[in-house]
Formats: C-alpha cells, sequence, structure tokens
C-alpha cells in the first residue's frame, strides 16, 4: 500500500511538471510574436518620421520642398537602358523606337540597330518641327521628305533650300511648290527653277496651281511658256466684257476676226486680239499694236525679237525708265535706250551702262551730258582723248574762263599730241576765242608761238 501511495505522488509530479513546460512554451511564442510586431511597426515609422523631417511627400513622388522621392519615374536614359537589355533585337529596338519616339527624343532613334531609325528620326523631328533633326537623316529621299514635310507645315520655303544641290535641283522645286500652295502664295514660285520636267517649265507648274484674281495681268506674265501666258490672257479676255466683242456682235465668224482684229488695233487694246480664233492673227494683232502703241504689257507677249525690242524701247525712252532697258535682250536697242534716257535726266551713270566697246557712243553721251551740265568731271570720261580736249575746251568757252583748262586731269596724251593737255587746251582756247592773251599760260615755247599764230594747226 506504501509502495503504490508513492507511485501514486510521482505521477502527479510528473504532471504538474507537463503542465508547467507547456506553459512555458506559450510564453516563449508569445513574447516572439510582439517582438516582430514591435520591428515592423519600427520599419513603417522610420520613413514616416524620416518624411516628417523632410516635409511630406505628395502624390507625384515630390516632398513639399520639391525634392525627388524614391518614387519618381525612371529617367529616358534608364528606359533606354531596360530596352537594351532585352535579348530578342525586335523588340529591343521596337522597344527603343516607342521610347524615344515617346519622349521625342531624337538621339534614341540613333540606338536603333533593325528597325528604321529613318522613320523614327522623321517622326520626332515632324513631331517637334525641327528640319535640323531632319539632317541626321541618312537617305537622301527620307531627308527630302522629312524637310517638306515641315516646311509645308510651317510653310516656310526657305526650309526646301537645305536639298540644295544641283541634282536634286527637280526635288527642291517640288518642296517649293508644295510650300507655296500651302500658304496659298504664288510669290513663292518664283524661287522654283525653269528646269523641264514632262515638257512643261517647273516653275509654271507651280503657277497653275493658283487661279487668276481679279483679271491679274501681272500674273500671266510670270508664266516662262508663251503659250501658257497666252492661255492665261485669253482666260481673262474671254472673261471680260471687250469692246470688240460688244462692237462685233452679231456677225458671221468670218467677219467676226476681221472685226475684232480692226476694233483692236485701232483702240490699241491688246487683249483683244486673244479673241481671235486664229492664232496667227493673235501674234499679227498684237505685233501691231506694239509697233504702233507701245506698251509695257503688250511689249511683253509682243513676237520674240526686233519688234519686242523696239517696244521695250520705246517705252523705257518715253517713259525715262532705264530698268526696262535692261530687260531688252541685245545690245543696239538696249544702248539706244539708256542713251536717250541718259541724256533726257543729264544722268552720266547711264551712259555708263551702255556696251563697253560701244567707244564712240559712250563718249557721245558723256560729252553731251558734260557740255549741258557744264561739268568737267564728266570729261574725266571720256575715251578718245581729242574728245577728251574738245570736252574742256567747250566748256571753257561756255564759261567763258581759261582756267578751266588747269582741271585736267590727265597729264598727257598716249597718241593724240606730245603736247600737254593743258597746254593744248589753253592754244584752243585761245584760237577759237580770238584772244591770244591765254597763250602766255603756254608753258612750251613752240606751242605758245603756236598759239601766238592763230593760223596755226598744231601736229
Amino acid at each position: 500500500m506504501k509502495k503504490y501511495g508513492s507511485l501514486k505522488r510521482c505521477w502527479a509530479v510528473f504532471l504538474l511538471l507537463a503542465i508547467a513546460l507547456v506553459l512555458s512554451g506559450c510564453a516563449v511564442e508569445e513574447v516572439k510574436e510582439q517582438q516582430g510586431l514591435s520591428a515592423e511597426a519600427n520599419q513603417v515609422s522610420g520613413p514616416q518620421e524620416t518624411t516628417e523631417q523632410n516635409g511630406t511627400a505628395d502624390e507625384n513622388g515630390t516632398d513639399s520642398e520639391g525634392q525627388i522621392t524614391a518614387e519618381e519615374t525612371t529617367t529616358f536614359e534608364e528606359q533606354i537602358a531596360n530596352c537594351k537589355a532585352k535579348e530578342n533585337i525586335i523588340e529591343r529596338d521596337s522597344c527603343i523606337k516607342s521610347v524615344s519616339i515617346s519622349e521625342q527624343r531624337e538621339n534614341g532613334c540613333l540606338e536603333l540597330n533593325v528597325l528604321g531609325k529613318e522613320e523614327c528620326l522623321s517622326e520626332i523631328a515632324i513631331g517637334k518641327s525641327d528640319e535640323d533633326i531632319c539632317t541626321l537623316i541618312d537617305p537622301e529621299k527620307e531627308k527630302w521628305n522629312c524637310l517638306e514635310e515641315i516646311a509645308v507645315s510651317k510653310k516656310e520655303y526657305e526650309i526646301c533650300e537645305e536639298i540644295g544641290a544641283d541634282e536634286n535641283i527637280m526635288r527642291k522645286d517640288e518642296c517649293l511648290i508644295a510650300v507655296a500652295v500651302s500658304a496659298g502664295d504664288y510669290d513663292i514660285c518664283k524661287q522654283v527653277s525653269v528646269n523641264v520636267r514632262e515638257n512643261s517649265f517647273m516653275r509654271d507648274q507651280c503657277y497653275e496651281n493658283f487661279e487668276i484674281v481679279d483679271s491679274n495681268l501681272d500674273f500671266c506674265e510670270r508664266y516662262i511658256s508663251q503659250t501658257k501666258e497666252a492661255d492665261c490672257i485669253r482666260n481673262i479676255s474671254s472673261d471680260s466684257n471687250s469692246s470688240s466683242e460688244q462692237a462685233c456682235f452679231g456677225l458671221s465668224d468670218e467677219e467676226l476676226d476681221e472685226c475684232i482684229y480692226r476694233t483692236a488695233t485701232e483702240n490699241s487694246i491688246y487683249l483683244d486680239c486673244y479673241l481671235l480664233k486664229d492664232d496667227t492673227n493673235v501674234q499679227n494683232c498684237i505685233d501691231y499694236i506694239a509697233e504702233n502703241s507701245p506698251d509695257i504689257n503688250v511689249c511683253s507677249v509682243a513676237s520674240r525679237g526686233l519688234i519686242q525690242r523696239e517696244c521695250y524701247k520705246e517705252v523705257g525712252i518715253e517713259d525715262n525708265n532705264a530698268e526696262i532697258c535692261e530687260i531688252i535682250a541685245t545690245s543696239d536697242e538696249r544702248d539706244d535706250c539708256f542713251y536717250n534716257i541718259a541724256i533726257d535726266l543729264n544722268d552720266s551713270s547711264l551712259c555708263k551702262k551702255i556696251f563697253e566697246t560701244k567707244f564712240l557712243k559712250k563718249d557721245e553721251c558723256f560729252e553731251t551730258i558734260a557740255l549741258e551740265k557744264k561739268d568737267v568731271t564728266v570729261c574725266e570720261e571720256l575715251y578718245f582723248e581729242e574728245n577728251y580736249l574738245n570736252c574742256y575746251v567747250e566748256i571753257a568757252k561756255l564759261v567763258e574762263e581759261s582756267n578751266i583748262c588747269s582741271l585736267m586731269q590727265l597729264g598727257h596724251f598716249r597718241q593724240y599730241s606730245i603736247y600737254t593737255p593743258e597746254s593744248l587746251c589753253y592754244k584752243e582756247y585761245a584760237i577759237e576765242t580770238n584772244n591770244t592773251d591765254v597763250c602766255i599760260q603756254i608753258n612750251n615755247t613752240e606751242l605758245k608761238q603756236e598759239c601766238n599764230d592763230l593760223n596755226a594747226v598744231f601736229h
């Protein structure tokens, strides 16, 4: 019984120890959980405290003092680096192209290997309206397309000049035409070349994109092709209520042409000539008016050659307009034009425009003006020595002053005489004014003696 009682007490003690161990383990787990929660709380509270110290972060990842936080968007360079990390080259290039276009950064396009960098550069250039980016494109065709699109968008024809080179002249013309049409400005067509494509001048092709406004004859004169110019004028004539049509209304076709020709030439209305059905009669009608009633407009459509040159010459002289003389193609009529205007305006500068080998005509022009203005400085422009001497002598006589001879700038004659121009001037003046007192101003003894003999002839 005692043995059994002891055993029973041992089991009781064992049971109490087991319960104590279980309770101890639970306490340890609870402590660990509390420590874990405390650590997490510290991790959360740490950054918050930092943020509170530096300022509260806004929704864009920027604190109240403008500093970029860790939530900043990836930079362009980082995005490109991420694209480059892709193993598939197509995916790599596609990523780079997408990022470059999205960010409008042309330098990213230069990283492309397989996909077209030209398309990438062009899209960014057009998006930014920056023609300088177009110059980074290697294939010229793509570069020109890029430049043209920006030129059209900005309506700036000067951008087309970037195409430039002589071998690219047609492509540059296409660019200029596109800009002219886009801007609605036919003045830009003047920048287009006179090269021919498809049997038509490129410049004329530009003008054909515009309608004639308010019967603008000046517009028609812009055409290089005489045929297109005539068609342009004919369209204006047909739209207007011409006097010839009114005068000849109701006649038969044959009588109508005769009537229109007569009315147009009698009234010097060259536009009515275009109402004639026969092209030969049209030109004959115009030329008749150009010869008999010259006008700057009719001159421009007169037959090329003598008729047109004479027409311009007469109009230039009539209007005293030297710019019209410049239009004349050959020297004879052009020189006559300059000569007459120079004399009429007493403008010696126009004498210089006479063809350089026309020495006699130039001398006549200079001397006439010099005597009219009594201006010896104009005498200095004379080519022939005899004319030079005569110019000074005549002005000296006009002002009745022999000392004019002392103003001569030429120190000696090359061929005309062995004596100085000044001494010869005094001698001639003395003889022509019958005044031997002037002879004393001559330094050369022999020439002075000849001067005193009024009948002497020098050699």
